[in-house]
């Protein structure tokens, strides 16, 4: 079976030593238009995951790994690494609240099947994998290491996304901080 990894990542330092540790394994990459374009520039042969959806985006860019080809292939373990750096929570000038949906949805499913998925959430997890990829050595014990630190990211990632909501009153307005 061929085996992929999938990475959505916000931030890209360091994950062009990681894709290429991959591909050296014989991983292909599957990647969002973003994350693809900065791997390219950096020489690195990956395909974008609309290959796997059949669009490039929806809703301006917010919906691009939502689709059940994904999660089945993570399911099926096809898709044995899920690398995410999720997009930070923020408001914009209106008020609007801005929220990876996709990400977490991912690092979600690759948590549900760590015992054949290696799953990441943070840029800074992206050396140390790159190293147990180049090793060999991503074994069980290792992907629920990294499953349990995906957690806890995903866990800090909601938080922050509370936070904003807290901020905001029961009209919509947002609370001044002094």
């Amino acid at each position: 079976m061929t085996m992929y990894a999938i990475i959505s990542v916000h931030d890209k330092d360091g994950v062009e030593r990681l894709a290429s540790a991959l591909r050296t394994r014989g991983v292909f990459v599957l990647a969002t238009p973003g994350t693809r374009a900065y791997l390219a520039e950096h020489g690195i042969d990956c395909r974008p995951v609309s290959n796997v959806t059949g669009f490039d985006s929806m809703c301006a860019g917010g919906i691009k790994t939502l689709h059940p080809a994904v999660h089945k292939m993570i399911t099926t373990g096809e898709i044995a690494y899920v690398v995410v750096d999720f997009l930070p929570p923020v408001r914009s000038f209106d008020g609007t609240l801005t929220t990876d949906i996709g990400g977490p949805a991912l690092v979600l499913s690759g948590i549900k099947h760590h015992d054949h998925v290696c799953v990441i959430a943070r840029a800074a997890h992206f050396d140390e994998l790159s190293r147990t990829v180049e090793d060999g050595a991503v074994n069980r014990g290792y992907r629920k290491g990294c499953a349990h630190r995906a957690q806890e990211e995903l866990i800090a990632y909601e938080q922050r996304v509370l936070a904003l909501l807290e901020d905001e009153d029961d009209q919509g307005n947002i609370r001044a901080h002094h």
